[in-house]
């Protein structure tokens, strides 16, 4: 997958300049670099949350297809922000519930569950989400995200904040979305040395 002739600039700061960017497809990639680089602002223009004037001047290339238009892309993505969206003044089930709901997952309940399981928070859905840790709301927020299937899933620094036991079922189900065709992409300051992954300097 080949992104090129990015050219993002906020005031009198050139984030991107004819920037091109590539990722293995079907694999999981660790996009890195430093504080400041880009990789949140290159995620949020691939998920569709950042509007540019100049937009139809960057080229997308896959296996599947060449010259894809952003406007497209971006509906074969699924991003997964450092903060989830998640109401503190619901419970982690009703939260589920929403979730679930949102993305048309209801079939995939049973799936849910057992990633909530697999996570230790089956015993804490009935608590307020206001007084989950901010590892807790990660873990919520991925038992259900995790399972939107998409083309690109991009991961923003959301495995930084749970622990290890949890990193390692988080990869588990990320090689899930790759066996399923899903290309993915994650920034994480942590190494994760212990998982094959696709290592991109941005």
């Amino acid at each position: 997958m080949k992104i090129s002739n990015i050219n993002i600039q906020f005031k009198d700061k050139v984030v991107f300049s004819d920037m091109e960017i590539q990722f293995l497809e079907r694999k999981i990639n660790w996009l890195k670099g430093d504080n400041g680089s880009g990789k949140t602002t290159l995620f949020r223009l691939l998920s569709g949350l950042l509007n540019l004037e100049n937009e139809e001047n960057i080229k997308i290339i896959t296996d599947y297809q060449e010259n894809i238009s952003l406007s497209d892309f971006v509906k074969e993505v699924n991003f997964i922000p450092d903060r989830p969206y998640l109401f503190d003044y619901l419970t982690g089930r009703q939260n589920i519930q929403y979730l679930t709901s949102l993305f048309d997952l209801e079939e995939l309940s049973d799936k849910i569950q057992l990633n909530l399981k697999k996570f230790v928070l089956t015993d804490s859905l009935d608590y307020l989400v206001g007084d989950y840790s901010i590892g807790m709301k990660i873990k919520l927020y991925l038992s259900v995200a995790l399972e939107r299937k998409a083309r690109l899933l991009l991961i923003d620094e959301a495995i930084n904040n749970i622990d290890e036991s949890a990193r390692k079922e988080v990869f588990e189900m990320l090689k899930e979305n790759v066996d399923e065709g899903s290309t993915v992409v994650y920034t994480s300051h942590i190494p994760l040395t212990n998982y094959p992954v696709a290592e991109v300097e941005i």
